[in-house]
């Protein structure tokens, strides 16, 4: 079968193919991890101003740790999943 861009696989799917749905997910999530991590230290290093926070209660860390670590993680893994089988064009639908 011919390779089209509607059934093109990404780039963690194309590149990790022997790997769990989970796997390709964590790659995925640490690169985009260490991105963010690389622009807050360049801001940093050139003084550019950054975000005020508010109140930082246990509450809001813990409804932020839902958010983070449950939610993200899941959305990942199904979102890598749904392009392994359908390829990206078509799961960019969404």
């Amino acid at each position: 079968m011919k390779r089209t861009v509607a059934n093109r696989p990404s780039a963690a799917v194309k590149n990790l193919p022997t790997s769990t749905g989970l796997a390709q997910a964590t790659v995925t999530m640490i690169g985009a991890m260490l991105f963010c991590v690389a622009t807050f230290m360049v801001c940093v290093i050139f003084g550019l101003p950054g975000i005020t926070f508010g109140n930082s209660d246990a509450a809001a860390l813990s409804l932020l740790g839902v958010y983070a670590f449950g939610a993200m993680a899941i959305s990942q893994i199904l979102w890598i999943i749904g392009v392994g089988r359908m390829g990206i064009g078509l799961a960019s639908f969404h």
